[in-house]
């Protein structure tokens, strides 16, 4: 419906969840474990595009001399039967603008990922070093290759922490400022929640490395694997990687003047280590209204950002084509995931 109201420009994050909390409000006890949750997303999927499908491009009709608003004979049943559900179908909205709406999900766990190559067409992931981003890239790259897909139409949008100023002086003090307002204990606890571990009864001056791969550690394996890459990188101890992550999470943190800024994005591209980037406010409001005025210029003077919109839906903006009804039915399956199969022509 968002997509019709919007005119096409609607995505769908798809989220799996991870928190009891949430497993409660849908008659579980307890969230199901990473592998299941995967599976019940894959047949999810399966089930929305087969109902997005039911309707051929043409079935709406709309003639007024004739009095025929529909098409009967170009709208099909479903007929999924299939683990968890069993939907007959058709939708009862016409095929989407954009054919599906824009398929997002952050998944980086070995699952997620091939999930994320089956389905999604933009990928938002934590990625704080270079290295580990481009060893991410390629590897979706090389998974939706793998299932079918052009890597193309798969993109990978890091998250990236942006602190500018007018010169690099300014956004250093803006950062220093931003840090100061952190609480002392406030560090501590927001990593022990990431990692799922009290952190209070561990030695602040502890390698963080080794405490991240300590068993005891759990939380999201995207985020933990972030933060592991960049204890390494940066050689943190726990508390020092406890402030790094109260101020930038586990993005990738840009700062500087509007020229080091898009020196550093653009330096990333090059790379290959993303298609683009999900940009994070340092701080709101404000931050924002910076990046724009003063780095998208910076960007548009080395052509790496566009100067007007290049047509009328999201799919149109990020660079992607419009899908054929059943186009996602040849794409391989996941490990353990049941067959596709095409709805009624």
């Amino acid at each position: 419906m968002l997509d019709h109201l919007s005119g096409g420009r609607a995505a769908w994050n798809v989220v799996t969840s991870t928190e009891d909390s949430e497993a409660q409000n849908f008659g579980l006890e307890k969230q199901r474990e990473r592998g299941n949750r995967y599976a019940l997303a894959d047949e999810f999927l399966k089930v929305v595009f087969g109902l997005w499908d039911t309707w051929e491009d043409d079935a709406l009709v709309l003639n007024r001399e004739t009095n025929v608003v529909i098409d009967p004979s170009k709208v099909h049943p479903l007929n999924h039967e299939g683990e968890h559900f069993r939907v007959r179908g058709p939708l009862n909205l016409p095929r989407p603008p954009q054919g599906y709406p824009v398929i997002a999900q952050a998944g980086s766990s070995d699952q997620g990922r091939d999930f994320a190559a089956r389905w999604t067409e933009l990928i938002f992931t934590p990625q704080p070093v270079l290295k580990g981003a481009q060893a991410f890239y390629q590897d979706i790259k090389s998974r939706a290759e793998r299932v079918g897909r052009n890597p193309d139409e798969v993109k990978v949008m890091p998250g990236a922490l942006i602190i500018v100023g007018e010169s690099e002086g300014i956004a250093r003090e803006k950062e220093d400022l931003l840090r100061s307002l952190i609480g002392l204990k406030s560090p501590q606890a927001l990593l022990s929640s990431m990692l799922e571990r009290d952190l209070s009864q561990v030695p602040s001056n502890a390698l963080a490395k080794e405490v991240l791969a300590s068993r005891e550690v759990q939380g999201m394996q995207g985020h933990v694997d972030a933060l592991a890459q960049i204890a390494e990188a940066e050689n943190l101890t726990i508390a020092q990687l406890a402030e790094r992550f109260s101020h930038s999470l586990t993005f990738a943190r840009f700062a500087g003047s509007p020229k080091q800024v898009a020196d550093q994005i653009e330096a990333w591209f090059r790379a290959e280590a993303c298609d683009g980037f999900i940009i994070r406010p340092s701080y709101l409001p404000g931050s924002m209204e910076e990046f724009v005025c003063l780095v998208v210029p910076e960007l548009q003077k080395r052509g790496l950002f566009r100067e007007e919109y290049e047509g009328r839906t999201l799919r149109d903006h990020l660079g992607l084509k419009r899908p054929e009804r059943g186009s996602w039915v040849e794409r391989a399956p996941m490990a353990h995931s049941e067959p596709l199969r095409k709805v009624s022509a």
